[in-house]
């Protein structure tokens, strides 16, 4: 069931209190009472004590009605309020109110701690602009406005600029949401024109009021104030009317200029705006002769508000309203904003008074807390002694035994559960073990296919054919390149280590990976987990094409298997990678084998040695000769550091060799070192002659992805 909400808007003007009571249950508004109470005197005729005469007509509302329990908001008179409009850029809501406040600075003519301020937002459906509305009231007469409620006993929850009010009464009703309205209340000693532009609010004061005729009335026809005003509440039906209105037109003329002035304004600033219709309210505009003089010069459609069709009444109260409803649209503001159904929602209640109003109502809820912290506590206490008690009372040796019973009982389970699982966390992890033995298993197929699917194909042009057909090592004619791969070697290290060239985006590996455990050099940086692999072969290319074809085998290599790839592992190729020598004939007998190691070998004739010996030559006694190669070191069979190859272009930062005859004293066969005899090779495959073929080693590293 929604809740109730009762909310007065009272309307304290120069003649007369105004007060408006609404209910509130969910979204319906109930019109419960209307007041109107005229002061025994005008506020603005000399010799008059203003506290005197409101206090008076607030004791006779209070007569009448009892506001305890029930929100109340007040107005102050538009002429006593200011009032800018500040057009910002788009921008975050978040920064608006720190702009709003620079503004606000600017824009009041007095320091912000003697004032009473607060703004509101518009905009326009058809506009990314906001307009900022910023309001406020000096502190001394908001507070000399309270005064008087408080001498009564009356507690005051909000405080509005009347304009404001009205503006609320109007928007809750639909007046300036679809088509722009103009809102002329016409007060006793000013007027309050308020422009309604579909989501956008302008207001302007004017010094003319309903006194402002009785004045000219006064001074025409010599006549005390309070005669003269009831000369013009009847002047309708005066024998004297013609005189009456002959001596108010200048006044009429005023208005309607002040009127004319304004819209010309608003219109410079909102040149997208149509002004169609005037909507006219309070005790001035029931003048006589003001509806159709506004229409006459104004050349727009003037009305008169005649009721109000949003809230619920009943016959008595509907009554009431019907007569009053041109003076009471400023407490109908002000009552729906009590109630929580006002547009503008801008308080100029005293901040210290605000925050009393705050901490009066949160009030009623510390108390119910602190109320039911206390029942808790009782309530918690009451149940320990109740369950201490209870098991005072249970404490028998019988009793004992039965629990005691239970409980071993409870921890043989407990022991079992754990012994249970212990085991099961044994059995687990072997199992882990053995299905991880299969987690890889497709990782080396993988790696094979790489390595065999970069060798050349037939069909793919220079890089891929030997040129002009020759006699190959078997004896046939072919331009298909063959590159034999003998050996493919790894070895596995948890942290093999590169670094990148610094002229190259390319990876730049170590010679050799390290061994596990053992920390990079410091210039090195970590790559992970993965295998050195060496790869050992022969091709038997031309001696021209040798560099090309093993040059696109290591691209093939580095693409097929790139970083970024979908593969489980990537190809780095270091630098120093490749090295090779021929497989030459030597002599002009059928006999074939190697160079020697001191010409053109390389670093691997120990492999070929091994997998291209004839078998009667295996047996031989190899003789070690001390001798110096083409790179300055000592025949010894291993791979000698910073190989330099003999074609092609440089290879570490070094030129090529020319490979010619050695220093090799005798061959490993007893023949001469100027190749009269040399150790036959033959080709595995075949088992024909190598000769003129090329051996070589590749070195490659293959990361894996974890």
């Amino acid at each position: 069931m929604p809740r109730t909400q009762l909310a007065w808007g009272i309307d304290v003007g120069t003649t007369a209190l105004k007060a408006v009571q609404l209910r509130r249950e969910g979204d319906k508004v109930f019109l419960e009472a209307i007041e109107i109470i005229e002061h025994s005197r005008f506020l603005t005729e000399p010799d008059v004590d203003q506290k005197e005469i409101v206090r008076d007509t607030l004791s006779k509302f209070l007569e009448k009605h009892v506001l305890r329990g029930q929100e109340v908001f007040i107005g102050s008179s538009g002429a006593a309020s200011f009032s800018r409009f500040v057009k910002l850029p788009p921008v975050e809501p978040r920064k608006i109110p720190d702009i709003v406040r620079f503004e606000a600075i600017q824009q009041i003519p007095f320091p912000l701690d003697q004032v009473n301020w607060g703004y509101h937002s518009f905009r326009n459906t058809d506009s990314p602009d906001v307009e900022i509305g910023i309001f406020a009231i000096k502190t001394e007469l908001v507070t000399k406005l309270l005064a008087d409620f408080r001498a009564l006993g009356i507690t005051v929850h909000g405080v509005q600029i009347l304009p404001l009010a009205v503006c609320n009464a109007m928007l809750h009703e639909g007046r300036g949401v679809e088509k722009s309205v103009i809102v002329m209340d016409v007060g006793a000693d000013h007027t309050d024109l308020i422009i309604l532009d579909q989501g956008r609010l302008w207001l302007r004061n004017i010094n003319i009021g309903g006194n402002t005729f009785t004045e000219a009335l006064t001074k025409n026809f010599q006549l005390p104030f309070a005669k003269a005003e009831n000369l013009k509440k009847n002047a309708a039906t005066s024998k004297y009317a013609r005189e009456i209105y002959q001596s108010m037109r200048p006044t009429f003329s005023d208005v309607v200029l002040e009127v004319q002035r304004s819209i010309g304004y608003y219109n410079s600033s909102h040149r997208e705006s149509r002004l169609e219709q005037v909507v006219g309210l309070g005790g001035g505009f029931k003048l006589s002769n003001m509806q159709k003089y506004l229409t006459q010069n104004l050349s727009m459609d003037v009305q008169r508000l005649d009721n109000f069709t949003k809230i619920e009444a009943d016959s008595r109260v509907a009554a009431g309203l019907s007569e009053q409803v041109q003076l009471v649209a400023g407490a109908y503001g002000l009552a729906l904003q009590a109630v929580g159904l006002g547009t503008i929602n801008t308080n100029l209640l005293p901040p210290e008074i605000a925050r009393q109003m705050l901490w009066k109502k949160k009030t009623p809820w510390f108390v119910g807390t602190a109320a039911a912290v206390v029942v808790g506590s009782l309530l918690a206490g009451t149940r320990y002694y109740l369950d201490a008690s209870s098991f005072a009372a249970s404490m028998r040796p019988s009793r004992q035994s039965l629990n005691q019973t239970r409980l071993g009982r409870a921890n043989a389970w407990q022991q079992a559960y754990n012994s249970i699982s212990n085991t099961y966390l044994k059995n687990q992890a072997k199992i882990s073990s053995i299905l991880g033995l299969t987690a890889e298993r497709t990782l080396w197929p993988h790696i094979l296919n790489c390595l065999y699917d970069s060798l050349p194909q037939a069909g793919e042009g220079k890089a891929a054919t030997t040129g002009p057909a020759k006699s190959t090592a078997s004896g046939s004619t072919s331009k298909v390149t063959r590159i034999m791969i003998q050996a493919i070697d790894s070895r596995y290290s948890a942290s093999l280590s590169f670094h990148r060239h610094k002229h190259s985006s390319s990876a730049t590996p170590a010679p050799q990976p390290f061994a596990q455990g053992q920390p990079p050099p410091s210039h090195l940086g970590v790559g992970g987990p993965g295998f050195a692999v060496t790869i050992t072969g022969y091709t038997s290319v031309p001696h021209a094409d040798l560099y090309s074809v093993l040059q696109n085998y290591r691209d093939r290599l580095r693409n097929i298997a790139p970083e970024n790839g979908k593969l489980p592992f990537y190809i780095v190729i270091p630098r120093n990678d490749l090295s090779y020598g021929e497989i030459g004939h030597i002599g002009s007998s059928s006999t074939v084998g190697f160079v020697p190691w001191g010409s053109q070998m390389g670093p691997f004739a120990n492999v070929f040695m091994g997998k291209f010996m004839p078998p009667h030559a295996k047996k031989k006694k190899r003789r070690r000769n001390n001798f110096q190669n083409n790179f300055g070191q000592t025949n010894n069979f291993g791979p000698p550091q910073g190989f330099v190859p003999p074609i092609g272009p440089n290879f570490n930062g070094q030129p090529g060799f020319n490979g010619g005859g050695g220093g090799f004293g005798r061959a490993f066969n007893g023949g001469e070192s100027n190749g009269t005899r040399s150790l036959g090779m033959i080709n595995p495959d075949n088992k024909k002659s190598l000769d003129g073929a090329w051996a070589f080693q590749l070195k490659i590293l293959i990361f894996l992805k974890r």
